[in-house]
């Protein structure tokens, strides 16, 4: 569990975390888009089978988990008629494109 898991629990008990985990690229299996799969399967799990309300969920992540958090709420806004945004989202050390 990362800083930002702690964080969140210490500071909101009743919180629950969920650190998934996804194919890295430098595993069998792990090339693009692998990562953002997993990301997306994960949350379409929380909304549709658990029904947790996006409105309840925080995405976070950190340096490529961070990354990968970007990439999967770029992916719900493209499908927002699949995906409703979630609530919010902690980023740590994020590698950002200049644009």
């Amino acid at each position: 569990m990362g800083f930002a898991s702690s964080l969140l629990l210490q500071s909101s008990p009743g919180s629950v975390v969920l650190c998934p985990e996804y194919r890295l690229c430098s595993l069998q299996g792990g090339r693009f888009p692998a990562a953002l799969q997993d990301a997306v399967t994960t949350y379409a799990y929380l909304v549709n089978e658990l029904q947790i309300p996006a409105s309840d969920i925080v995405l976070s992540g950190d340096s490529a988990g961070a990354h990968l958090a970007l990439g999967l709420l770029r992916y719900i806004n493209a499908h927002q008629d699949t995906f409703p945004e979630p609530a919010a989202m902690l980023l740590w050390s994020p590698w950002p494109a200049e644009v």
